[in-house]
């Protein structure tokens, strides 16, 4: 049988409450943590298990080195003694050593705390741990605290629902007590109604016990078994629901797969009629291609046929002009004998000339002195008269 719900918080300072009703935040870490000084009154204690956050030891030296730089509300140096963290428990109602222990039922618990405690905290849950077998009861411890504001000052009301609601009363006039009071009360309430809704009703665990509620111990079982029930049926509903929406989601799933397989189709579709366009064009394009390349060696073929007449008529009129070239050398070589000759005959009428002058000379000279001769009266000598010119004797 389920049993009711427990959750319980409190709040904490760096040092004990001066009749050391409330440990220090140190203190509770440490047997949270079950060091071997802090854990006497368990007979067999054994390591928490961390579900979430830091450790509480490491969370809690972290606050403690933050709270030391802050300051109150007046700007003063924060005091000792001001509670700045929240320290809360749940506790699972079945005994672990029970015939009527579920673990699946337990684990549901485990789950839906822990996602309560992150929906009611937010940021400000900073660590949460699970005792499990050295206490009679599961339970999960889970700690909490506020950042320092923008004026470095630190609150504990900024996580604890029930010191903020009080709070928006002030401590002052008449009747201000009860309000407070009230407003703190209600504020509590709510949180344990919410745990409920979101935790203990899932779990088949009633709101309150039978002391608290003046039920007989019969009446009691029968809100148990009736909460027994809503929780079943609640299962039963979440379990149709959660068929139902895994059928939604595989009938969107589906359709979706569909939609998927239909544009793939779609887009295959145009991939190969853009395909057989581009081969299309292609064909087109080749076709224009090959008749402008037919047309360009047509082209080319007429010019080789131009270049080929033109390269005859010039081997034909390089033939012409060997031939003069031919009929030049021979001339040359004819032209070249006769300067011979008439070089030949030149040089011999040269000399013929040259004897002339000679003789030329040689009959001036003769002349001079036949002239002489004449002038002085003198008898011409025979041998003057003797003389040869030009190879000849001339008197």
């Amino acid at each position: 049988m389920p049993g009711y719900q427990f959750i319980h918080i409190e709040t904490y300072s760096r040092v004990p409450s001066k009749n050391n009703k409330k440990q220090s935040i140190l203190g509770i870490v440490k047997e949270a943590e079950r060091h071997s000084t802090a854990s006497l009154h368990i007979a067999n204690p054994q390591p928490p298990l961390s579900l979430y956050g830091d450790t509480p030891l490491k969370m809690a030296k972290k606050l403690i080195n933050t709270s030391e730089k802050c300051v109150d509300a007046m700007g003063r140096k924060l005091r000792k003694d001001a509670q700045i963290l929240l320290a809360g428990v749940a506790s699972y109602p079945i005994p672990t050593d029970s015939l009527e222990f579920d673990d699946d039922n337990f684990n549901e618990w485990l789950r839906l705390t822990l996602s309560f405690l992150k929906s009611e905290y937010g940021n400000n849950l900073k660590s949460v741990i699970g005792h499990f077998g050295d206490e009679p009861y599961n339970h999960v411890h889970f700690y909490c605290h506020p950042s320092p504001s923008i004026k470095n000052t630190i609150n504990i009301r900024d996580v604890h629902i029930g010191m903020k609601q009080r709070d928006t009363v002030p401590d002052k006039g008449e009747g201000s007590g009860k309000k407070r009071r009230k407003l703190y009360k209600d504020a509590m309430r709510q949180f344990q109604d919410r745990y409920y809704e979101k935790v203990a009703k899932l779990c088949g665990q009633s709101r309150i016990g039978p002391k608290r509620n003046r039920l007989t111990r019969k009446e009691w079982r029968d809100e148990q078994l009736s909460s027994e029930k809503q929780a079943e049926a609640l299962k039963n509903i979440n379990k149709y629901v959660l068929a139902k929406n895994d059928a939604i989601k595989a009938k969107k799933n589906n359709a979706l797969i569909l939609q998927t397989l239909k544009k793939e189709e779609m887009i295959a579709e145009q991939k190969l009629m853009n395909k057989i366009a581009v081969e299309n064009d292609n064909s087109f394009f080749k076709s224009k291609k090959i008749q402008h390349l037919m047309q360009v060696l047509k082209d080319k073929n007429k010019e080789k046929s131009k270049i080929s007449k033109k390269l005859k008529t010039m081997s034909n009129e390089r033939n012409i002009l060997e031939k003069k070239l031919e009929e030049k050398s021979m001339a040359t070589t004819s032209y070249q004998k006769e300067n011979q000759f008439l070089m030949k005959k030149i040089s011999s009428l040269l000399n013929t000339l040259d004897k002339y002058k000679k003789s030329i000379t040689s009959l001036n000279l003769n002349y001079s002195k036949l002239v002489n001769f004449i002038k002085s009266g003198n008898s011409i000598p025979s041998s003057f008269l003797n003389t040869k010119v030009g190879g000849t004797y001339e008197r």
